[in-house]
């Protein structure tokens, strides 16, 4: 026969116990960057990270920008996206999403549908990443990442477009 003190301890074990599976699964493991690059010439990170920033769009007419929507992190969160060692960039990361989808002059990702043909100010959000790929490559290469979730965003402004972008 079990005692009131066993069942009660016994209680607590699990209940720890299942904090602790929660927490491990929720839990973020922060990027690490590669020590070299893969066969492809990428260096793909492991982990995954929260960032905040701004989402900025690119001008329908610009042919040059090498993304629809880049996500320029802010200063602190740049720090948590590791520069690999022959990484000679500059200023604070930046990357487009790999699970973004373009059909019919619409941009979708996640809970977002953007229209490719108009013009929008900069997005501020708040990200969780994964799979972050970066390709130090000399040419119109662009970094990527899985966009796991958007924990915050403000809203989205429509403006005007000029033709001066």
């Amino acid at each position: 026969m079990i005692n009131s003190t066993h069942r009660f301890t016994a209680s607590i074990t699990l209940l720890v116990a299942a904090s602790l599976v929660s927490f491990t699964t929720n839990a973020q493991i922060p990027l690490k960057a590669p020590k070299k690059a893969n066969k492809d010439g990428l260096y793909y990170y492991i982990g995954s990270v929260t960032v905040s920033g701004n989402a900025e769009f690119t001008h329908p007419e610009d042919d040059i920008t090498p993304c629809f929507l880049c996500f320029h992190a802010d200063s602190a969160s740049s720090k948590l996206i590791p520069r690999v060692k022959s990484d000679g960039r500059e200023g604070n990361a930046w990357f487009t999403f790999s699970n973004g989808e373009f059909k019919n002059n619409t941009y979708r990702l996640l809970d977002m549908s953007i229209n490719t043909k108009k013009c929008y100010d900069p997005l501020p959000m708040t990200v969780q990443i994964n799979n972050y790929r970066a390709d130090l490559a000399e040419t119109e290469t662009i970094d990527d990442a899985r966009l796991v979730k958007v924990i915050k965003k403000g809203n989205l402004k429509e403006v005007k477009c000029t033709e001066n972008f």
